[in-house]
């Protein structure tokens, strides 16, 4: 992971995926408090470029493509929240994010893509 973080940055697409992969292996070996840590770093890591994004400063890919990872980053963060039976924080953290999937879904719909 920190020859991804050195070759592209800490919040690019490809070492964002690298994290993802060290967490679900930390969360199959029942490390679940590392696993916890890089999906909170991933998730807080999404959160910037969406919110760089808005403001037209940073792209790194499609908006909708980002809001669509950043949403998914934060279901990532609630399984490994509700691994840790930290159930309150989860529903916290998804209702947070339901804004912005409704704006991606409400986008998607009026670009004639269907969404499912």
């Amino acid at each position: 992971m920190r020859i991804a973080m050195r070759a592209h940055g800490a919040g690019h697409r490809v070492t964002l995926g690298i994290q993802y992969h060290f967490a679900w292996v930390y969360s199959q070996l029942g490390m679940n408090d590392e696993a916890l840590q890089l999906h909170r770093e991933r998730h807080a890591q999404y959160l910037t470029l969406a919110e760089c994004d808005t403001t037209g400063t940073h792209r790194i890919y499609d908006a909708m493509k980002l809001r669509e990872d950043c949403f998914l980053s934060a279901a990532d963060l609630a399984d490994a929240l509700i691994a840790k039976e930290q159930f309150a924080e989860a529903k916290s953290l998804l209702r947070e994010q339901i804004p912005m999937a409704d704006e991606t879904c409400h986008r998607e719909v009026h670009r004639g893509r269907r969404v499912v």
